[in-house]
């Protein structure tokens, strides 16, 4: 599992294949759930509206938070993520 936090928003990724979000100002609530993946989400980051996440299925998917949907799914063909960092200013995303 993984979190990630930005704002009031929290993002959980689980061994469920799938990425949750959390609005602080409103408990543990449960807002909106994303699944694109085929195996546990194991790496987030969130900046601005993106979430980017990575799982052992050895995709990495960017999401548009707001519109609940995928930009992109990145299928990776060496190893398997163990971090990401999404650079909003520039549209980088750091994979590793």
């Amino acid at each position: 599992m993984s979190l990630v936090c930005a704002n009031n928003l929290v993002a959980a990724g689980t061994y469920a294949r799938s990425v949750m979000l959390f609005d602080t100002r409103v408990g543990l609530v449960n807002i909106k759930s994303y699944k694109t993946h085929n195996s546990a989400v194991i790496a987030l980051s969130m900046c601005g509206d993106w979430i980017v996440s990575a799982s052992e299925d050895q995709t990495v998917a960017v999401w548009d938070q707001r519109a609940g949907k995928v930009l992109k799914k990145i299928r990776l063909y060496e190893n398997k993520v163990s971090l990401l960092q999404l650079e909003y200013s520039n549209s980088i995303i750091v994979v590793i």
